[in-house]
């Protein structure tokens, strides 16, 4: 043994032309489906969410496909785009904890749709079914509405 030692360091480089890539510090991240996932703590505006990124050149737009800008709120089933000569290349679905209706704003208009569907009286698509998952045991029922609410009033943190 010499005590001799050696280290090499590897960098992963990503195609920012191909791919979305995250900042290695970045506060949002995908899930397993690759689903952005992003916290009510984080800044969800569009500014706010494209600083998060690598890229330069991603635009984000509500599910209707009407496009976002600047201080625009980014909610569930908003969605990430890199587009490159009007072809889509790269895309992630935005799902915001607590947020039913896309607005980007988490308030009691989601408590009552989140009370509604665990009563079974409104339906709800799989990015909604996981923002409401506020909880995140993987289910949507009575603790997600005690949850929420408790967020709503300052008690609970998302």
């Amino acid at each position: 043994y010499t005590g001799e030692s050696a280290e090499v360091t590897v960098k992963v480089a990503y195609d920012l032309d191909r791919e979305i890539v995250l900042l290695q510090d970045s506060l949002i991240g995908f899930d397993s489906n690759r689903n952005l996932r992003v916290t009510p703590s984080v800044n969800h505006t569009v500014d706010g969410i494209l600083a998060a990124f690598e890229n330069s050149n991603l635009s984000i737009c509500k599910a209707d496909g009407t496009e976002l800008s600047g201080t625009d709120l980014v909610g569930t089933g908003c969605v990430v785009k890199l587009v490159s000569d009007d072809e889509l290349i790269d895309f992630a679905t935005v799902i915001l904890t607590g947020d039913y209706n896309g607005d980007g704003a988490i308030n009691n208009k989601d408590v009552v749709m989140l009370n509604q569907l665990v009563l079974e009286k409104r339906e709800a698509d799989l990015w909604q079914m996981i923002a409401l998952d506020v909880n995140g045991d993987g289910y949507v029922n009575n603790k997600d509405c005690a949850m929420l609410a408790r967020y709503l009033v300052g008690k609970e943190i998302l």
